[in-house]
């Protein structure tokens, strides 16, 4: 009808506009962990942050038996590493040592 509708509450081009603002934006990454041998972290398991307890908040990317326990890659938020909060495989259960990623060079 008239382009404007006062009951939406977004003013014409303002849905699209903070699409494109933050459609863009890395809330994630990958980090390199070692925990325990015994703790389950097979690809595809999820990982929790004790930013936000209870809820999944990455995925077990791969991980790999080492002499020194299990190491692996997931994929978590930011956040978690922003606020140097502890990274666990299964809630409440052991936090993820972080390791620097290798340097690809």
């Amino acid at each position: 009808r008239g382009g404007v509708d006062f009951k939406k509450c977004w003013y014409p081009g303002q849905e699209s506009v903070t699409r494109a603002q933050y459609r863009g934006q890395i809330k994630r990454r990958m980090v390199r962990g070692r925990i325990e041998a015994q703790t389950d972290a097979a690809r595809g398991v999820d990982v929790y942050s004790d930013d936000l307890p209870g809820q999944a908040s990455g995925t077990v990317v791969d991980s790999v038996t080492t002499p020194g326990g299990r190491e692996l890659l997931a994929v978590v938020p930011i956040s978690a590493g922003e606020h140097q909060a502890a990274v666990r495989v299964a809630p409440g259960g052991p936090a993820l040592e972080i390791l620097a990623l290798p340097d690809p060079r």
